[in-house]
C-alpha cells in the first residue's frame, strides 16, 4: 500500500558515461559522482534497463536483465518523483534498486552518501528528500496535538496546531530505502518552512473499497500514546470503506479508518 503520492520529476545530480561490465544485469536511471570499485548488485528478479532520459517518463526497457545476476555499478542517482535509487549499469542504462537486491558495501556507502547530499542541498536533515509532487495536492489531518517543525528532520519547532485540523501537503518528504533497516518518518509540509510529521497525523486517501476474508481486528487510535488499541472485530467477509491512512513510518504498518476512530490494520486480507 503506497501512502505517499506518486510524484513528477527527478534530480540529476551528475555522472559520467562509461560502458556498463556484465555480472548480472540491469539499468535504470540513478546519477552521482562515480566512485571505487567494486561497486557489485546481485538483481533478485528480472530487472528492465531504462535510457537515463527515459525514466519515469511512460517509455518501455529497452532490455531486460536476468533474475539472480551480478552488475558493476558505475553511478548512482535519486529520482525525485518517488525517491527512487537508480543505478547505471552501462553507458546509459539504468536499474531501479530494490532492498531485495544484494548491493556491495562500496555500492551502499555511496547509496547513502548520494542521499545525504540530496538531503542537505534541500534544506533537510538525516537524509529525508523531498520529492515533487502533482498540483492535486494531498491533505493531512492532525489526530492530536501536533508539533511544526521548520523542516524535515529538525526538532526546532514552531508551532503547535490543535487536533482536528486539515492541511493541504505540496510536498512530502521521507528516507530513499537503501537497507531494510533504512525506514523513517515521512514529513508532510504545510506552508512554508512548516513540515508536520507523520506520525502525528492521518493521511488523506478514500474511495477504495476493502473486503476481509476473515475477522477484521478494529482498533482505537490513542492520541497521548500515538498508538492503535485494540476494541473490538467485524465479521469476515465484511465490505468497508476507508476515508484515511495512517502509519508512522513509510514502510511501517498502515491502517485504514473504516469509522469514527476505527482502524483496521493492514495485516488482515484486502480484496482490493
Amino acid at each position: 500500500m503506497k501512502i505517499s503520492k506518486v510524484l513528477a520529476s527527478l534530480l540529476l545530480l551528475g555522472g559520467i558515461g562509461i560502458t556498463g561490465t556484465m555480472i548480472g544485469s540491469a539499468e535504470t536511471q540513478v546519477q552521482a559522482e562515480s566512485f571505487v570499485y567494486p561497486a557489485i548488485v546481485q538483481i533478485h528478479s528480472t530487472h528492465g534497463v531504462f535510457h537515463g532520459a527515459d525514466i519515469n517518463q511512460g517509455n518501455a526497457p529497452f532490455e531486460s536483465l536476468k533474475a539472480w545476476t551480478s552488475w558493476q555499478v558505475t553511478d548512482v542517482r535519486i529520482d525525485l518523483i518517488s525517491r527512487s535509487i537508480w543505478l547505471r549499469v552501462s553507458s546509459d542504462g539504468w536499474i531501479e534498486y530494490s532492498l531485495n537486491d544484494h548491493a556491495s558495501d562500496t555500492l551502499i556507502a555511496e547509496m547513502k552518501n548520494t542521499v545525504s547530499k540530496t538531503s542537505l542541498s534541500q534544506g533537510n536533515l538525516n537524509g529525508l528528500v523531498t520529492g515533487i509532487q502533482t498540483p492535486d495536492y494531498n491533505q493531512v489531518k492532525t489526530l492530536t496535538r501536533t508539533p511544526v517543525v521548520d523542516r524535515p528532520g529538525s526538532t526546532k519547532v514552531v508551532r503547535q496546531l490543535p487536533a482536528g485540523t486539515r492541511w493541504r501537503t505540496p510536498y512530502d518528504a521521507r528516507k530513499p530505502l537503501i537497507t531494510k533497516n533504512d525506514d523513517t518518518p515521512v514529513y508532510y509540509q504545510i506552508a512554508t518552512n512548516q513540515w508536520v510529521e507523520s506520525k502525528y497525523v492521518q493521511d488523506a486517501y478514500t474511495g477504495v473499497s476493502l473486503a476481509y476474508d476473515k475477522k477484521l481486528q478494529v482498533y482505537r487510535f490513542n492520541p497521548a500514546t500515538l498508538t492503535m488499541v485494540p476494541t473490538r472485530q467485524l465479521p469476515a467477509h465484511s465490505a468497508w470503506r476507508f476515508s484515511g491512512i495512517y502509519a508512522k513510518t513509510y514502510q511501517g504498518q498502515h491502517y485504514y479508518l473504516i469509522g469514527n476512530n476505527e482502524w483496521a490494520d493492514n495485516g488482515t486480507q484486502i480484496d482490493w
